[in-house]
């Protein structure tokens, strides 16, 4: 019983996580991964233009628009304020020196 109390809680988490991003035209996840994230505010954001970036290539839905990147040896390909929401979730814990990141 105590592990769906917490998978209801993390679900209404993040259910009102991505329902605060009313608004945002253009998101970006880093490290994206399955894309699970992104499904997620599709779903609630289907209006959305959603991209994702990652290291490696992964099997996404085609409304996501994957990025090959490695942030931490490449500057992002995209202009600066392109994106009005930028979501990083399970990644920083990976980067070596995550304050140098966007520098």
């Amino acid at each position: 019983m105590i592990s769906l109390k917490l998978f209801f809680k993390k679900f209404d988490t993040r259910v009102r996580f991505y329902s605060s991003l009313e608004g945002c035209r253009r998101v970006l996840e880093l490290g994206v991964g399955t894309g699970e994230n992104c499904i997620d505010l599709h779903r609630i954001h289907p209006q959305a233009e959603i991209h994702g970036a990652d290291i490696r290539r992964s099997s996404l839905p085609d409304y996501i628009r994957l990025t090959l990147v490695d942030i931490e040896k490449e500057k992002l390909p995209f202009p600066d304020e392109y994106f009005d929401c930028i979501i990083i979730s399970h990644v920083l814990e990976h980067i070596r020196d995550f304050h140098s990141l966007g520098g």
